[in-house]
C-alpha cells in the first residue's frame, strides 16, 4: 500500500495509469499461477489428510488459518485501491484538454491539500471548457470554499497559499511586506486574492495551462480604509514631519472612509493646524512643502517662482493652497489612495489679486520710472479689484499723473511711454512714425491715449491680467444720459467742414462712412473729423450693391478705401456699411469689420428737404437710435445744423457708433449687422 502511494507521487498522473495496467497484467498471471499451485496442493492434502491432521500441532492449524485471513483481507484490500485508481485514470483519460485538467486538479492540492476527486474535477473542467467560469473564478471558489474556510489559515499562510497557487512559487520579502500590511490594515480578504489574480504573475500561470484569466468584483470598503491610512500616514510624515499617533490616524481616517471629508480638506486640516504654523516656514519653504505633501515631489524651479510672486503680491497661502489641491496632479495622487479629491471654497480671488498688482507694477515701473510704494499699490489693486476702476482708467491715473507729466516728454517719448505702458512692448516703427506724426499735427495726447486702450492690443494685455479694460472714450460720456448716433454716409464732400463745425462747437461727435473715390480727395476732412473723436467708417470705394459681388471683389472695394483711410487717420476703418444695407453671408464674411445698418432713416437723399430730414429724427429718436443721413446734399447739412443742438438741448450725447455700442450694448462682432442698441 504505502509503496504503490509512493510510486504514484513519483509517476505522477500521466504515468499512472501506464503503472496500474502493469500491475494488473502481473497481478492476473500470479494470481493463475497460484491458484494451480493451490489445486494441486489441495488434492495433495486430501490424500494425506489424515496423516496431517495427526501429525500437525493444534496452535499450527489456528496461526495458519489467521495468516491466511490476514493475506486475504490485504489482498481485498489492494484491489480495492487499484480499483479506485483505475476510475481516476480513466477519468483522466475522458479530458482532452490537459491544461484545464491540470489546472483544477493543482488547486485542490495548493489550496485544499488533498487530491481532487472525481466529481468536483469533472465539474470545474467542464466550467473552464465552456467558459462559465475563468481562472479567477476557481480562484475565488477554492479559496472561499467551505473546506478551505474550516481550515483557519492565519493572514500569514493565506498570503502564503495565495503566492502557491496563483504564482506557483513562495513568497518574496518585499510583496509578503505589502500583503501583510493591507490585511493587518483592514483590507478583506477577497480584495488582496484580487490583488493577486489581477497581476501579470497570475496572467502568465494561466496562459501556461491555457485558460482565461478574469477577475473578481469586490467591495471597495476594504481598500479604501486601508489607503486612507496610507494617506493619513504621509500626512503625518511628510506635512508635520513626525510619525502618526495612533489616535490621530483613526480620527483622519475614519472621517475620509466616510466621506465626511475629501483628501483635500484632510491636507488642509494638517497644512493649516497649529503644529504646522508654528514651523514659521517662510514662502519659498511653504511652497516646497506643498509640493512635497500635495504632488509627492520636489518643487520645479519654474513652479516655486511662480507660486512666490503670488504671494509676495498679497495672495493669501489658503489661496495658493487652493491652487495645488485643484490641480491634476493632486488628483492623482488622491487617485492612488482610492480617495476624493475634493476642494475648498474659499471668497478671496487670489487670481484678481494677483494679476491686478502685477497689472499696477507695470505702470510704476513704464510710467512713473520706479517701484511701487505699498499704500499706492494696494489703493490702485483694491479699485480694480472691486471694480471701482477699469485698467483704462488707472492707465489713465498713471499716465496724466502730475507725476508722469513732469517727465516732460517730447512726442516721441510719450508715444515710447504708450507703447511700454499699455502694450507691455517696445514700438514698432511703422506705428511709432503714425503716432508721433498725428501729435506733431496737432492730436491731442488725450485723444492718442484713448485710441491706445481702444485698442485690440491692450484689450489682451487686460485680458491677460484679469482685468476690465473698461469703457473709454477721447470725451466725456455719462453712460445714465441718453445717447445717440448721428452717421453720414458717402462722404467726405465740400459740405463734411460744416458739419464738423457744429460738432466741435457743441462737444458732439458722429460717424462718418466714407467712399473711396471722396477719401482720397478729402483726407484732410478725415483726419479732422477723426481727431475730434468722430469715428471713420468704410462705405467701399465705388458704392456698389455688394450682394451681387464674389467674396474677393468685395474685399477689393473695403481694402481699397482702407489704404486711404489709413493714409488720413493712420488706422483701418472700424465699422463699415454696405451701399443700400444689403448684405448676404458673403459679404458678412468678407468683411472684417461689424456692418451698421440704422434704425432711423431720414430718407434726406430722396426728399433732399432740411425740415424732413429733422422732423424724421425729432419725431422718432431714442436713446440708443442710430440716425442714417448723407453729408453730401446741402440741405443736410442745413438739418444738421438744426439737429446738433437741438438734441443736446434735449438731454441727447451725441457718440460714434463704436461708443453707443460700448455703452448701450455688449460691444459688437465682425461680420455681424447691427440697427441700434436700444
Amino acid at each position: 500500500m504505502r509503496k504503490l502511494r509512493d510510486a504514484k507521487k513519483r509517476i505522477g498522473r500521466q504515468g499512472m495509469a501506464i503503472l496500474l495496467a502493469v500491475v494488473m497484467i502481473f497481478s492476473s498471471v500470479n494470481i493463475s499461477a497460484f491458484a494451480q499451485e493451490t489445486e494441486e496442493s489441495v488434492s495433495k492434502t486430501e490424500e494425506n489428510t489424515e496423516e496431517i491432521t495427526t501429525e500437525m500441532p493444534l496452535e499450527t492449524i489456528v496461526e495458519t488459518e489467521i495468516f491466511l485471513e490476514t493475506e486475504m483481507a490485504e489482498e481485498a484490500e489492494m484491489t480495492a485501491e487499484f480499483q479506485a485508481a483505475n476510475e481516476v485514470e480513466k477519468a483522466v483519460a475522458e479530458y482532452e484538454n490537459q491544461g484545464v485538467y491540470d489546472y483544477v486538479s493543482r488547486m485542490y492540492e495548493t489550496v485544499l491539500e488533498r487530491f481532487g476527486d472525481t466529481e468536483g474535477i469533472a465539474d470545474w473542467y467542464g466550467r473552464l471548457l465552456d467558459g462559465r467560469c475563468n481562472g479567477a473564478d476557481v480562484a475565488y471558489g477554492f479559496f472561499f470554499s467551505a473546506e478551505y474556510t474550516k481550515k483557519n489559515k492565519t493572514d500569514d499562510e493565506y498570503v502564503r497559499d495565495l503566492y502557491k497557487a496563483l504564482f506557483d512559487r513562495g513568497a518574496d520579502e518585499t510583496g509578503y511586506g505589502v500583503w501583510m500590511e493591507q490585511l493587518q490594515g483592514g483590507v478583506p480578504r477577497i480584495n488582496v486574492l484580487k490583488g493577486f489574480v489581477d497581476s501579470e504573475e497570475f496572467a502568465n500561470l494561466c496562459h501556461r495551462f491555457g485558460i482565461t484569466k478574469g477577475t473578481v468584483e469586490v467591495e471597495k470598503d476594504g481598500q479604501i480604509y486601508y489607503y486612507a491610512n496610507g494617506f493619513v500616514r504621509r500626512l503625518y510624515e511628510v506635512a508635520l514631519n513626525r510619525e502618526a499617533d495612533a489616535e490621530g490616524v483613526d480620527f483622519w481616517k475614519t472621517k475620509l472612509v466616510n466621506k465626511e471629508i475629501s483628501g483635500a480638506e484632510a491636507a488642509y486640516g494638517f497644512i493649516f493646524s497649529s503644529e504646522c504654523r508654528e514651523m514659521n516656514l517662510n514662502n519659498e519653504e511653504f511652497i516646497q512643502l506643498l509640493y512635497q505633501t500635495l504632488f509627492d515631489r520636489a518643487a520645479d524651479e519654474s513652479g516655486t517662482s511662480t507660486w512666490t510672486e503670488y504671494l509676495e503680491a498679497g495672495v493669501s497661502r489658503e489661496y495658493v493652497f487652493k491652487g495645488f489641491i485643484d490641480s491634476g496632479e493632486f488628483e492623482c495622487l488622491c487617485g492612488e489612495y482610492g480617495i476624493d479629491r475634493g476642494t475648498i471654497d474659499m471668497e478671496e480671488n487670489g487670481d484678481a489679486i494677483y494679476y491686478s498688482d502685477q497689472f499696477v507694477r507695470q505702470l510704476y515701473q513704464e510710467a512713473l520710472k520706479r517701484e511701487a510704494e505699498p499704500e499706492g499699490l494696494e489703493s490702485w489693486k483694491s479699485k480694480l479689484i472691486s471694480k471701482e476702476a477699469s485698467g483704462a482708467e488707472v492707465a489713465y491715473g498713471f499716465i496724466f499723473s502730475n507725476e508722469c507729466s513732469g517727465q516732460n516728454l517730447n512726442n516721441e517719448g510719450f508715444v515710447d511711454l504708450l507703447y511700454q505702458s499699455l502694450f507691455g512692448r517696445e514700438a514698432d516703427e511703422e506705428g511709432r512714425n503714425i503716432w508721433i506724426n498725428q501729435l506733431n499735427n496737432g492730436m491731442k495726447r488725450e485723444y492718442v491715449f484713448a485710441d491706445f486702450v481702444n485698442s485690440k492690443e491692450f484689450e489682451a494685455l487686460c485680458n491677460k491680467y484679469g482685468i476690465e479694460k473698461g469703457k473709454w472714450s477721447r470725451r466725456k460720456i455719462d453712460p445714465s444720459k441718453p445717447m445717440v448716433a448721428l452717421t453720414f454716409d458717402d462722404g467726405p464732400s465740400i459740405y463734411t467742414p460744416t458739419i464738423l463745425n457744429c460738432l466741435e462747437e457743441y462737444g458732439q461727435s458722429a460717424t462718418f462712412f466714407v467712399v473711396g473715390s471722396n477719401a482720397a480727395k478729402y483726407g484732410d476732412y478725415m483726419k479732422r473729423a477723426y481727431d475730434l473723436g468722430c469715428e471713420i467708417g468704410n462705405h467701399t470705394y465705388n458704392h456698389p450693391d455688394l450682394t451681387y459681388l464674389s467674396s474677393w471683389a468685395i474685399s477689393s472695394e473695403i481694402n481699397q478705401t482702407n489704404q486711404y483711410i489709413r493714409q488720413a487717420i493712420g488706422i483701418d476703418a472700424t465699422v463699415a456699411r454696405t451701399p443700400g444695407g444689403s448684405y448676404n453671408s458673403t459679404v458678412c464674411s468678407a468683411i472684417p469689420t461689424p456692418i451698421i445698418m440704422w434704425s432711423i432713416d431720414t430718407l434726406d437723399w430722396k426728399t433732399r428737404d432740411t425740415y424732413s430730414t429733422v422732423n424724421a429724427v425729432l419725431n422718432n429718436v431714442q436713446d440708443g437710435d442710430i440716425v442714417l443721413m448723407h453729408d453730401i446734399h446741402s440741405p443736410t447739412i442745413a438739418a444738421a445744423e438744426i439737429l446738433i443742438p437741438e438734441l443736446v438741448r434735449r438731454g441727447y450725447q451725441l457718440v460714434t457708433v463704436s461708443e453707443l455700442a460700448e455703452y448701450r450694448g455688449d460691444g459688437m462682432q465682425a461680420g455681424s449687422g447691427y440697427f441700434s442698441f436700444k
